[in-house]
């Protein structure tokens, strides 16, 4: 296993959920700057900004955002995504979730 290098940490998630043009797709993982989306069967080209509601289980009920993402890579593994665009009520809400959420330890 590699230890994670980026300056954001990547955490898996269990049942989150990624909705882009109403259709869902699974949440493979994600930090404070971006995510990775699985199963990801529509067109997308490296750039494109793409309007992205996440949905993640949460001890006290479901975390709900919605954020403006770029697409970084686009391969068979998924969707990368990097977070363009974030309200600040966003941004502190995912501060408060990854204060301490537990981190992926390896590259996928």
């Amino acid at each position: 296993m590699n230890p994670e290098r980026r300056q954001a940490p990547r955490h898996p998630t269990i049942d989150g959920t990624a909705v882009i043009d109403g259709h869902s797709y699974p949440l493979l993982n994600w930090s404070r700057t971006g995510c990775q989306v699985g199963a990801f069967t529509r067109a997308a080209t490296i750039d494109q900004q793409l309007a992205v509601r996440l949905e993640v289980p949460a001890d006290h009920g479901p975390l709900r955002l919605s954020v403006t993402a770029r697409v970084v890579r686009l391969d068979h593994a998924g969707l990368a995504l990097h977070f363009y665009y974030l309200s600040p009520e966003a941004t502190e809400t995912l501060d408060r979730f990854f204060a301490g959420a537990p981190r992926l330890n390896q590259r996928t």
